[in-house]
């Protein structure tokens, strides 16, 4: 329990009709506030009403408040065991103490939207992280005009025209 408290993720398991089936205390914390969860009646129909809320967004990746908090969520898609009916499942991750569990959920997200290649996802990786052109190139091993090529892609694919706009649309894409 203690590496949970320190990890500060939360993992909440529910039905497609968003019935709660599994949580830890730190996604149940979460999703209670401003409420003691101890003190809840019906934490399962609390939860649900939050989980309606929170997922009208079809993104697979958002983020929410709860109190000061921030979290980050992604949901995940469970296929279920094989001759189990959990068509629908999914898992919802909450994490409140890393950036980059949500740059690497943006980047996947964006990744599929847009059709991005390896390549192309590990420049616009290393742009979100601020590399220049010339130190995306010194780590990738290729010369600065492939990663020019490469950016040039990325811009036609997302429909932007510069640097700034590919951050800012892979960031607002989940």
């Amino acid at each position: 329990m203690e590496m949970h408290s320190r990890l500060r993720l939360g993992i909440l398991i529910a039905d497609a009709s968003l019935n709660l089936t599994g949580a830890n205390s730190e996604a149940i914390k979460a999703l209670s506030y401003p409420h003691d969860p101890s003190k809840i009646r019906s934490i399962h129909s609390l939860v649900r009403k939050k989980l309606l809320i929170y997922l009208k967004n079809p993104a697979m990746v958002s983020e929410f408040q709860s109190g000061k908090r921030t979290y980050r969520f992604r949901r995940v898609p469970l296929d279920g065991l094989p001759g189990r009916g959990s068509v629908g499942s999914f898992a919802l991750i909450l994490d409140r103490s890393s950036s980059e569990l949500f740059i690497a959920a943006a980047l996947m997200e964006a990744a599929t939207r847009f059709g991005l290649s390896t390549r192309e996802q590990e420049t616009v990786e290393l742009i979100l992280r601020g590399l220049s052109s010339r130190d995306i190139a010194e780590r990738m091993k290729i010369s600065h005009h492939t990663v020019r090529t490469f950016l040039r892609m990325v811009m036609v694919k997302m429909d932007v025209a510069s640097r700034s706009e590919i951050v800012a649309k892979v960031l607002h894409s989940c």
